[in-house]
């Protein structure tokens, strides 16, 4: 039997996942994933060319991003639900 991987063998650095919110709830969405995951936003800013703004919030290897902006800005970004940051491209694709 083998041993358990250990995070330093595994493919993935990071899971992002992404959470699309119309503009009103984004400073509560916010504030719920610092909550869940007890760890401050790392990463907020304004994308005004795409008239959107989107917040990270991490929790170990998985975090959040949060972008919101109108249905229709949304729009062209909804299709990637989840980024992840692999080691090795290779390794990674190897695994798939």
């Amino acid at each position: 039997m083998s041993e358990a991987a250990q995070p330093s063998d595994l493919p993935i650095r990071e899971m992002l996942l992404r959470i699309f919110v119309a503009p009103g709830p984004m400073d509560r969405t916010v504030r719920f994933y610092e909550s869940l995951f007890g760890r401050p936003c790392r990463l907020r800013f304004h994308y005004p060319e795409k008239r959107l703004e989107l917040a990270s919030i991490a929790s170990g290897n998985g975090s959040v991003l949060v972008i919101a902006g109108a249905e229709a800005d949304l729009a062209p970004f909804q299709a990637t639900q989840m980024t992840l940051h692999a080691r090795s491209l290779a390794r990674f694709a190897a695994q798939l």
